[in-house]
């Protein structure tokens, strides 16, 4: 009810705006035209005139929608039709009047001159126009008043009509938060001219020279058309600057132009390279109406193989792990996708460790799983270090447990998610995960259940990784902490870790091992100050940087010894093969780790292991 008030209001304002402007210009018009003449009494006709002008003219423009226009809304198109309408009508009505002079029953004792009626059509249509926008002028003088004195400070990306769009929006909306300072783009006809009143002051190369000038808090990649090439070259460049890096969507991510929206970047974006193509057909057609066993499935990787799995038809997930609240909300999330989306299939928890024989010998009984994705793991370097006994355990025999119950109840293939770590194993973590690329290898051929190991690195935004980590940090205030100023690693986005996982699964061949190509590797250090940016803070100002030092078993900085020379090309780009070799060095080195007993021991056993490269 209140907004059928207010638009009532809104309605009978214009109505009455229109009329007695153009009432009185038209007064105005026959005193410039006849003099003090008019208010003599023989000229009482002339205001009748000027009442009939002003509700024809109310009425047409009624006719033609114009008191629909919504007032925040009013454009180019619908500011020329006014003007059209309104001198349309002007027009006609002068006309009448010159008709008037010359009919003698309708004669009248005056005539508007023509250069003083001109005139009147000029300041009537335009200020038709003006009434209506004067409410937005009014707004956008506000907010940039308000954004100005209190908004983060901002550098365009591109002046085109991306970054004319954010720069009205920034102007009408006092609650933007944001005042653009100026823009950059790399054609040099827009250098030195302005885009919605902000100055373009030159190329995108000079970005980190204005953000310096103009003391830019926050720079916003507005160019749709970017290359993924492009683009990734402008992130890398903007990170070296104090400045937040955020970005429009790409012109694949927009439904409509005109609703843009400012997004942070993404850790796909910090990774500086190209997302990966899964292709779905081929690995839809192979577990589609399968049943799939996933131990570690609580965790962030499996959680994410699950939900993919159902997305692609898969029958029945079956979740081992024995945290329960993570494999309680994985449960749940991939319920709720069956639910909403419609799918076919189930999900069952399997709440015991992996190192337990006799439950899990009875979960692959009961469900008959086709497939298995072992995730489950000791996975945090320090912690295996510490606790190696506990790697031993769950890593290696664990690991083993599950590959004789796959042999015995006709598994078709067990996928063991390796580590990148294990191609130089010289920590516990590594060297447990060595061993079961090895169990692996041992059991291949010693039924029809195939054993493939997968290797990979990093996982950013997984459960204990360094970008959770600093997230943390960064929430609490600070200090982030770095293990050292050279550290790099390899990572993976969760997406592109699970996609290239399963695209892997679907390949022929009888390989051991599926190294995933993760590219170039990251710093650490880098990564923190990149996210400590995306918070909208200024590293080592807002949030300090500290440099702890290595961890009990991190190794120093290296670059993993991929052989490319003794690997196979699998077809895809991100995905190489070789085939396992040591298999047969598994029996006798299980046999010696089953016998310890303690974690000193069981250190002791690992470090006099040989040859596991």
């Amino acid at each position: 009810m209140a907004i059928r008030t207010n638009k009532i209001v809104r309605y009978l304002a214009l109505f009455a705006m229109d009329f007695f402007l153009i009432l009185v210009l038209f007064l105005f018009s026959c005193w410039a035209s006849l003099g003090h003449d008019i208010f003599s009494p023989g000229f009482v006709p002339l205001i009748y005139v000027g009442l009939v002008w002003g509700f024809v003219l109310v009425l047409i423009f009624a006719l033609c929608g114009f008191y629909r226009i919504a007032i925040s809304r009013i454009g180019l198109f619908e500011s020329l039709k006014i003007m059209f309408v309104g001198s349309l009508v002007d027009i006609v009505f002068y006309v009448l009047l010159f008709i008037m002079q010359n009919i003698e029953a309708l004669r009248v004792p005056w005539v508007l001159n023509w250069r003083v009626f001109l005139l009147m059509v000029i300041v009537h249509i335009f200020a038709c126009v003006a009434i209506r926008f004067a409410p937005r002028v009014l707004r956008a003088v506000k907010a940039r008043l308000s954004n100005k004195s209190r908004s983060v400070k901002a550098l365009l990306i591109g002046a085109g009509d991306a970054a004319k769009i954010l720069i009205d929006e920034s102007r009408t909306n006092p609650h933007s938060g944001r005042y653009f300072a100026g823009a950059l783009d790399d054609d040099p006809k827009k250098w030195g001219t302005t885009i919605g009143g902000v100055r373009v002051y030159g190329d995108i190369a000079s970005a980190g020279e204005w953000i310096e000038k103009l003391g830019i808090e926050e720079v916003i990649l507005a160019i749709p058309s970017l290359t993924q090439q492009r683009y990734d070259e402008i992130v890398e460049m903007l990170s070296s600057t104090n400045a937040r890096i955020r970005k429009i969507p790409m012109l694949n991510e927009l439904d409509k132009l005109n609703e843009i929206k400012v997004v942070d970047i993404s850790y796909r974006d910090l990774l500086g390279r190209p997302s990966f193509e899964i292709h779905e057909d081929r690995v839809a057609s192979k577990y589609a109406g399968k049943t799939i066993l996933i131990t570690g499935g609580g965790g962030s990787i499996g959680g994410a193989i699950a939900l993919s799995l159902l997305r692609l038809g898969a029958k029945k997930i079956v979740l081992l792990d024995h945290y329960e609240n993570g494999v309680s909300d994985v449960a749940s999330r991939a319920r709720d996708l069956i639910r909403n989306e419609s799918l076919g299939g189930s999900v069952s928890i399997c709440l015991h460790s992996i190192r337990d024989e006799d439950l899990v010998r009875r979960d692959f009984e009961k469900y008959r799983p086709d497939y298995v994705f072992h995730c489950a793991a000791v996975k945090h370097v320090p912690l295996a270090e510490d606790h190696p006994l506990e790697a031993i355990r769950t890593n290696v025999m664990g690991t083993e447990l599950l590959c004789k119950a796959a042999l015995d109840y006709g598994v078709k293939e067990f996928f063991f998610l390796s580590t990148d770590k294990a191609i130089r194993p010289d920590s516990v973590m590594a060297r447990t995960k060595r061993l079961g690329e090895l169990c692996c290898a041992y059991y291949e051929g010693k039924g029809q259940t195939e054993f493939r190991a997968i290797r990979f690195g990093n996982v950013l935004a997984s459960k204990g990784s360094v970008v959770t980590v600093f997230t943390k940090q960064i929430e609490l205030g600070g200090p982030v902490t770095v293990t050292s100023e050279e550290a790099s690693r390899y990572f993976f986005t969760l997406e592109d870790c699970v996609d290239l996982i399963l695209e892997s699964s679907t390949l022929e061949g009888k390989w051991g091992i599926y190294d995933l190509e993760t590219g170039h590797s990251t710093s650490i250090l880098s990564l923190a100050e990149s996210l400590i940016r995306q918070a909208g803070y200024i590293p080592y100002k807002d949030i300090d940087v500290v440099v702890t030092g290595l961890r009990h078993g991190e190794a120093s900085p290296k670059d993993v010894p991929y052989d490319r020379s003794k690997q196979i090309e699998t077809g895809n780009h991100r995905i190489y093969a070789e085939i396992e070799s040591h298999g047969d060095l598994y029996p006798e080195i299980a046999s010696s780790l089953s016998k310890a007993k303690d974690d000193d021991s069981a250190r002791e056993k690992l470090a006099s292991i040989q040859d596991l490269a």
